[in-house]
């Protein structure tokens, strides 16, 4: 049996994306072996390039964005950096924020219900 070694990093697993407020969420990932810092990509769906592509130091496996806009999908992503090379971004995570005005009594104090809603999809 042949082992083959190679320099290639793994890709960051277990990414969860978890709401914290109408405009914030959190992201976080597992550790990757090698990995000597972690890019989070973040595009809108109407867009063709990231918004933005923060970059971490290795020792930091959850981040928070703020101040997302609702009705608006955002793809999430996270990458490993190391050796020289940057390994493939994880599959996209989709998420979309809505606010949806719900009927009140109080006519001079509408009530606003906040929806969140978060859409994992895997790409194989």
């Amino acid at each position: 049996k042949k082992h083959i070694l190679t320099n290639v990093i793994g890709t960051p697993r277990y990414v969860e994306v978890n709401v914290l407020s109408e405009n914030n969420v959190s992201v976080e990932w597992s550790k990757v072996q090698g990995a000597e810092s972690y890019q989070v990509k973040v595009t809108a769906s109407d867009a063709k390039e990231p918004i933005a592509n923060i970059t971490v130091e290795e020792d930091v496996y959850k981040i928070k964005l703020y101040n997302l806009q609702t009705d608006i999908e955002y793809k999430i992503s996270v990458a490993a950096n190391g050796n020289y090379m940057i390994s493939g971004f994880s599959a996209p995570h989709l998420l979309k924020i809505s606010s949806v005005p719900i009927c009140s009594e109080d006519v001079y104090n509408p009530t606003i219900l906040w929806v969140i809603a978060i859409i994992v999809v895997v790409v194989m």
